[in-house]
């Protein structure tokens, strides 16, 4: 018994100051791996939001890099003025179609329309603005952000449509290697010329492709969340508006010029009338920018388009810059375009 008095007497545990100090440095070990793991989602989430931005990007540099891609095809040709039905066109130039009938007449746009027989105008396959509205009529209207740019394409689509597959008032383009024409409706055109055999007289059909590319105010009416529009040629025929991508700012775009005749580019322009006789590629930027507040107060972003003076943000969205050059593959259809 004396024993085990002794071993009790001499057994000891942790004082209330020496709890008190193991739980204060324990507060200050706990203070450390919060702080840590609440910068690193910080880092993270910042990471994420730039991520979904560049995805964006690409997804709007990819789009209108195709339309530009095909801009002034024709299907199985890129001559517009071999088109039987486009604006300009005389409609002697080719033999009448199917059978004695002449074909299905092309009409304007079902309102809003950007100008009269405006889609038709293949010569124009390919357009832009410089910080302004090139139409004057309603087609694009409010839904502009000023200060922005507008891009147009025109092209018959690469896919070739069986004759089964054909709408009611689309528009299409039938074409071989050395004819075309605009038609509307089920029934496709058959060329008829005497003078030519076999192959000449085979046509394919192709949809015909007439895109608005302009940023909008909004995604939603009345959110102030800007986005990527399309006005893409629909059945009516009309012009559809489409809302491709919500964060789009900004669209900017120059024409690379050959300014020497040597065939290659040698500065890139604003948009101007008279330069896309001699445009060889587009240059364009796509901004993006978050819905929501980003930047603390005191972060800064500068951000730079086209050659334009650098814009410096403080707090607000985040934004993200994209852009590329496209060569035009059927450049030689833009030589009678007096616009710019």
């Amino acid at each position: 018994m004396q024993k085990q008095s002794a071993y009790m007497i001499t057994a000891k545990g942790f004082t209330l100051i020496e709890l008190l100090i193991s739980v204060v440095i324990g507060m200050f070990l706990m203070a450390g791996v919060f702080t840590v793991y609440v910068n690193g989602r910080v880092v993270q989430d910042k990471t994420e939001v730039q991520t979904r931005l560049i995805d964006d990007a690409r997804f709007a540099i990819d789009t209108i890099s195709y339309d530009l891609r095909h801009a002034g095809l024709w299907g199985e040709m890129n001559a517009h003025h071999l088109i039987r039905g486009a604006l300009g066109v005389s409609t002697t130039i080719l033999p009448k179609t199917v059978g004695s009938n002449p074909m299905d007449p092309i009409t304007d746009l079902e309102a809003p329309d950007c100008g009269p027989s405006w889609y038709t105008d293949l010569a124009v396959s390919l357009n832009a603005s410089d910080n302004s509205n090139i139409f004057s009529s309603t087609c694009v209207g409010a839904g502009y952000v000023a200060g922005s740019d507008i891009l147009v394409t025109k092209y018959a689509s690469p896919t070739r449509l069986p004759a089964a597959s054909l709408a009611d008032n689309v528009v299409y383009v039938y074409s071989n290697s050395f004819q075309g024409e605009l038609f509307t409706g089920k029934t496709a055109p058959t060329f008829l010329d005497a003078a030519t055999v076999g192959a000449n007289q085979q046509g394919f059909i192709h949809l015909l492709n007439t895109r608005v590319y302009f940023v909008n105010p909004d995604t939603e009416t009345g959110d102030g969340y800007p986005s990527l529009h399309r006005l893409n040629l629909a059945a009516g025929p009309r012009l559809a508006d489409v809302m491709l991508l919500p964060g789009v700012a900004d669209l900017q775009i120059q024409y690379g010029v050959d300014t020497t005749g040597d065939g290659s580019v040698n500065t890139y322009l604003d948009p101007a009338p008279g330069l896309l006789s001699t445009t060889k590629a587009i240059q364009f930027w796509v901004m993006l920018r978050t819905k929501d507040d980003e930047l603390l107060a005191g972060e800064t972003q500068t951000i730079s388009m086209a050659g334009q003076p650098a814009i410096t943000y403080n707090g607000g969205p985040r934004r993200v810059v994209m852009s590329t050059v496209v060569k035009l593959r059927n450049r030689q259809t833009f030589s009678t375009q007096s616009g710019g």
